[in-house]
């Protein structure tokens, strides 16, 4: 299913004017002439979203206007001849539901008079350039926007499933789907990205290894998918294939979810935790629920921290970033320390954090060289540097791999590529970082605990690579490459 949303070229918040008032002398418009090439628009944009489906494009004043389509080099031209009707056809202000042409349309050579827009697909990512060739003594506005079908926002990885919040603040979800985690309801596999069932605004979203917790609008939290050790916090052991609202929360500030436990960080800077407890990774002790059990809440508890900007969890750790930009973790991986950290991540065994000065440090488990030391030695409460990392803007731990966004847009990992989850066409492991190949400038990154890694681009576009069956896309081989998630 579709969603488009439109970017305005001309005017738009990328900031460029692409409405063009041309004219030339000459005879009848209405003629036979040779048609003359009038002016060329050149667009650099390398904010385009990549995500983007097709071309909508409407002129008018004009009676025949060919339009030639160029792309980055090496990716093929796409030209259109059309006929367009006298009189205004300005889609300026006016939003249309018209959804792209399927993937591989055959556009006509020379379609009939048209008074909808025409849809031309883009093959390559910017630089754009448009070509405006025109009968003399014509004058033409020509006006251009792109749709993305969907745009996201955000976008969050599992273990074997993964999410994605679009620009409507709507959550779509991929993957497995055994005990619910997708959130359409009904328990199968998705290969593609479907909607969550029964959500409404969506602030915020978040995943676990089998089941998944958003942030509304409104502060409140709700999750869905296993709950087998009560990790909804519905107060139940329930497994839930839709969204059901965590109990007795509300002013939810952001969320943290591990493989089988969900944190909070609330307005007030304090934590709240619930499900599985055995290592103490809720930050209090609970009793497990009748001899030979392990420990668990179903409800939230608060761990004793406060002044908490951000929360995350592995398996079975949890690590705070605190107000005065220390760190400190509980669970498996206990540790307190560190200063200057701007944002923290947990991978299933591991965590790491971004110093101010781009550099990142790792701990915790190494059997992959998930810490980036360039070693597999376990460090931990030894928190120890990214070999050669020193510019990174943004970092995600996954399951035995991590990746990093650095401040060229860029996004390297390391760590284990059994499936190709490093994104650097191999499938073989690296214990230093590497680069992720055929990625447009990107925000985020998403390591997923299972193997493979999503990210999202400036545009809106999401890719990932790894294991096939979190792609997105229905493939049943490993991209060890970035592939484009539709929505």
């Amino acid at each position: 299913m579709s969603h488009p949303s439109y970017c305005r070229f001309a005017l738009s918040s990328f900031g460029i004017c692409a409405v063009l008032l041309l004219g030339c002398g000459g005879n009848d418009p209405g003629g036979e002439e040779e048609l003359v090439e009038l002016g060329t628009i050149e667009a650099q944009l390398s904010t385009v979203p990549q995500g983007v489906q097709c071309i909508r494009i409407t002129s008018h004043g004009a009676r025949t206007v060919r339009r030639v389509f160029s792309v980055t080099p090496g990716a093929p031209a796409v030209i259109l001849s059309t006929r367009l009707p006298i009189g205004p056809q300005s889609i300026v202000g006016e939003a249309f539901d018209i959804p792209c042409p399927a993937s591989g349309t055959n556009l006509p050579e020379e379609p009939t008079w048209l008074s909808d827009p025409v849809f031309v697909t883009l093959a390559a990512k910017p630089p754009l350039t448009v070509k405006l060739v025109l009968r003399p003594n014509t004058n033409v506005i020509f006006d251009i926007d792109f749709e993305d079908q969907g745009s996201a926002r955000a976008i969050a990885s599992g273990g074997e499933h993964a999410c994605a919040l679009l620009n409507d603040d709507s959550a779509w979800c991929w993957g497995s789907n055994g005990v619910g985690q997708v959130g359409d309801g009904t328990g199968v596999y998705q290969p593609a990205p479907v909607a969550v069932a029964g959500l409404g605004a969506v602030r915020e979203i978040a995943a676990g290894y089998y089941h998944t917790c958003a942030v509304m609008m409104d502060g409140t939290a709700r999750c869905w998918g296993n709950n087998m050790w009560g990790q909804l916090g519905d107060g139940t052991t329930t497994n839930r294939l839709t969204p059901v609202p965590v109990a007795g929360i509300s002013g939810v500030r952001s969320i943290g979810v591990g493989d089988n436990h969900t944190c909070v960080v609330l307005d007030d800077e304090t934590v709240r935790c619930w499900g599985f407890n055995p290592q103490g990774q809720l930050g209090a002790i609970t009793p497990p629920p009748e001899p030979g059990y392990p420990p668990f809440s179903t409800t939230p508890i608060q761990p004793d921290v406060t002044g908490v900007k951000a929360v995350v969890a592995g398996v079975v750790h949890t690590c705070a970033l605190l107000a005065d930009a220390t760190v400190t973790c509980w669970g498996h991986l206990t540790f307190t320390g560190l200063s200057n950290i701007t944002q923290i991540t947990a991978g299933s065994l591991h965590s790491c954090g971004l110093s101010g000065d781009g550099s990142v440090l790792c701990w915790g488990h190494n059997v992959a060289g998930q810490l980036g030391d360039g070693t597999t030695t376990d460090r931990l409460n030894e928190p120890a540097p990214v070999v050669g990392l020193v510019n990174a803007a943004f970092i995600e731990g996954g399951g035995q791999h991590t990746c990093a966004v650095l401040d060229n847009d860029t996004v390297t990992c390391w760590g284990s590529n059994i499936h190709g989850q490093l994104g650097d066409g191999s499938f073989v492991d690296r214990f230093l970082p590497g680069p992720v190949v055929n990625l447009p400038p990107a925000q985020v990154v998403a390591p997923g605990t299972g193997a493979y890694t999503c990210a999202l681009t400036f545009g809106g576009a999401v890719g990932c690579w790894g294991a096939a069956a979190q792609l997105g896309t229905g493939s049943t081989v490993d991209s060890p490459v970035p592939v484009v998630v539709s929505f």
